[in-house]
C-alpha cells in the first residue's frame, strides 16, 4: 500500500481550506451584489394571541368554512353577509380565508389583553444566505417609546458548519482525557509497596484492614511516616506535566471550541444542508405594556459566521411597525361627584375613588380598576372586566345599562369571544349605527377585525 506523507496531507488540507475560503468570498460578494437580506413579513393567523407558557392565553374561535350569515340590523331587517371576492371580470366569488398566508404590510395592528401583547412575524431568510459551511444569526430588535428591546436569537447552522463545532468538542474531550485525575497513578505503587512491607511492617499488616489505624501514625524504621515514603515515590514528572496540562484548560478550550454551542438567548439554532431553498420562521414574542405605550417597531439585523469568525454583517432589514390597541381608549372619561349636606349646606366633591379606578385603566391597570370601579356597574367597570377576560361579568353589567355606541361594541366583543358570531355582528353593526367612530376601532380588536374580514362587513353597511 502507497504510504502518503504528512507533509502531503498537509498540503492537500491547505488546498482544501483556501478553496473553502475563496468560494465563501465569492459567495458574500454575491449576498452583497443581489442585496441579499432576511425579511421580515407579517403572518395571517387564525389566533393573534396563543402562547400556553404565558398567564393570559386566549384563543378567538376560527372556522376554516366561510358561510352565509343571516343578522338582524338595528331597524329589524334581516341581512345577509358572506365573505366575497372579485375576480378580474369584476365577477364575485366567495372565498375562504387561508390562515398561514404571508402578507407584505409594514405594520399591524395589535390588541393588549391583560396588560400584555403578542407580536408575531415571519423571518424570511433567501435560499442564498444558506450554506453549508456557514452561520447565519439574524437578531431582531424591537424599539419600544426610547428603549430598545434585544429579543432572543434566530440561528440556521450549516450542516457542515456543525460538524465542525462537534469536532472542536471531540478533540477537547480527547484533551481533557490525557489529564490524569486518579492520584494512585502519579505513584510508583509497587515499589511504594515493596517499601513499606521492608521498612513500615506495621503499616504493612494494615493494608487490609486500614480502618482500624490512621496510616499516618505508624511509623517506621527512622521514624519514616507513610506520607514521607509516598512522597519519594511519587512520579514528579508525569505530575509536572499532568499540572502543565490543567493549566492549558482555557487556552485549549479557545483553540478547539472558539465557536461553542449556544443555548442562552438563543429561540432557535436550526441545522440546515443548503440545499438553496428559502426558509420561513414563525416568531412570536410577548410583552409586557406600560403606560403610554403606543407603539412597537422591530427590525433584524444579523451576521454570517464561518468557522467561528463573523465573515458579513447584514443591514438590518426594513421596519415592522405594530401599533397597539388598548381598551384603554375606549373608557369613558366621565368624572363623577359626590353630594353630601352638612348644617344644611349642600358640598359636592369629585368622587376621588372613581378617579382613581379610571385613571388605574388609562394606566393599564385592570386589577385595580375592577377594585375600584366595582360598586360603579357601569361601563368602564364593565370594560375592566372584559380586560382581564372576565366576560360573562362584563356582559352581566352590560346588559343592565342603557343601549349605546360602546355598550354595543362591548357586547359584539363578548360574543365573538363566546363563538357566537351572528350575535357578535348584530351588536357590532348597532354600535356602528349608533357611533360610527367605531367602524374603524373594529378593525384595531381582533375579536371584530376577523369578522369584518370574514363577512366582508364594511362594504355591506
Amino acid at each position: 500500500m502507497k504510504r502518503t506523507s504528512f507533509w502531503a496531507i498537509a498540503a492537500a488540507t491547505a488546498l482544501t481550506l483556501g478553496s473553502c475560503a475563496v468560494q465563501v468570498k465569492q459567495s458574500f460578494r454575491v449576498i452583497g451584489r443581489d442585496s441579499l437580506n432576511a425579511r421580515l413579513s407579517i403572518p395571517v393567523s387564525a389566533g393573534e394571541w396563543s402562547d400556553g407558557s404565558d398567564t393570559y392565553n386566549y384563543i378567538m374561535p376560527y372556522e376554516t368554512v366561510t358561510d352565509t350569515l343571516k343578522v338582524i340590523d338595528p331597524d329589524g331587517k334581516k341581512a345577509f353577509f358572506m365573505k366575497t371576492v372579485a375576480d378580474s371580470s369584476g365577477a364575485i366569488h366567495t372565498s375562504e380565508q387561508l390562515p398561514g398566508v404571508v402578507v407584505t404590510a409594514r405594520f399591524k395592528n395589535i390588541p393588549e389583553r391583560n396588560g400584555m401583547i403578542r407580536i408575531a412575524f415571519d423571518v424570511n431568510v433567501p435560499g442564498e444566505m444558506l450554506n453549508p459551511l456557514w452561520q447565519l444569526r439574524l437578531k431582531p430588535t424591537a424599539l419600544i417609546t426610547d428603549d430598545t428591546l434585544e429579543l432572543d436569537e434566530v440561528r440556521f447552522t450549516g450542516k457542515k458548519y456543525r460538524e465542525r463545532q462537534i469536532r472542536g468538542y471531540e478533540l477537547y474531550d480527547r484533551f481533557l482525557a490525557s489529564i490524569i485525575t486518579d492520584s494512585s497513578e502519579l505513584v510508583h505503587t509497587g515499589l511504594l509497596e515493596a517499601f513499606i512491607d521492608r521498612n513500615i511492617p506495621a503499616l504493612a499488616a494494615l493494608r487490609n484492614d486500614s480502618s482500624a489505624l490512621d496510616p499516618e501514625r505508624v511509623k517506621g524504621l527512622y521514624g519514616i511516616t507513610f506520607r514521607d515514603a509516598r512522597e519519594h515515590y511519587l512520579k514528579h514528572s508525569a505530575i509536572a506535566r499532568n499540572n502543565r496540562r490543567l493549566g492549558r484548560l482555557p487556552d485549549m478550550y479557545a483553540k478547539y471550541v472558539p465557536d461553542p454551542l449556544a443555548h442562552d438567548g438563543i429561540r432557535t439554532d436550526s441545522v440546515i444542508t443548503g440545499d438553496g431553498q428559502d426558509i420561513i420562521y414563525r416568531y412570536s414574542q410577548n410583552i409586557r405594556t406600560k403606560s403610554g405605550m403606543r407603539k412597537i417597531v422591530l427590525n433584524i439585523g444579523g451576521s454570517i459566521f464561518y468557522d467561528g469568525e463573523e465573515k458579513y454583517s447584514l443591514p438590518p432589514s426594513p421596519p415592522l411597525t405594530f401599533y397597539i390597541s388598548s381598551f384603554a381608549t375606549l373608557a369613558d372619561n366621565t368624572e363623577r361627584y359626590i353630594t353630601t349636606v352638612n348644617d344644611s349646606v349642600s358640598i359636592t366633591v369629585k368622587d376621588t375613588l372613581y378617579r382613581t379606578g379610571l385613571q388605574a385603566i388609562m394606566d393599564r391597570d385592570f386589577k385595580k380598576a375592577i377594585l375600584y370601579l366595582s360598586p360603579y356597574r357601569d361601563l368602564n367597570c364593565a370594560l375592566a372586566f372584559l380586560a382581564m377576560d372576565y366576560n360573562a361579568s362584563a356582559m352581566r353589567i352590560l346588559e343592565e345599562l342603557p343601549v349605546s355606541g360602546k355598550r354595543n361594541y362591548l357586547m359584539a366583543i363578548i360574543h365573538s369571544r363566546n363563538g357566537n358570531e351572528r350575535k357578535a355582528v348584530e351588536y357590532f353593526i348597532h354600535s356602528v349605527r349608533l357611533d360610527p367612530s367605531l367602524s374603524f376601532r373594529g378593525n384595531l380588536d381582533p375579536e371584530i377585525s376577523r369578522l369584518i374580514e370574514k363577512y366582508d362587513i364594511h362594504s355591506s353597511m
